[in-house]
């Protein structure tokens, strides 16, 4: 996941596997380093041993 405070500029990632996630029907992820208040834009980039995919649409979230 590719993350920032602009979206054109998400220079911040967070990666986690498959087999990480706690329910893998409803993929989540806890972001705690992030401010209160200040809106984010995310992105997610997936891979496998094919390669990297294309970046998703950017979301804002708050």
């Amino acid at each position: 996941m590719r993350f920032g405070i602009r979206p054109d500029r998400l220079h911040l990632t967070y990666q986690k596997y498959a087999d990480q996630l706690v329910d893998p029907a409803k993929p989540s992820i806890d972001l705690r380093s992030l401010n209160v208040g200040v809106p984010y834009y995310v992105a997610v980039e997936a891979f496998n041993e094919s390669g990297v995919a294309t970046l998703s649409r950017v979301q804002r979230i708050r």
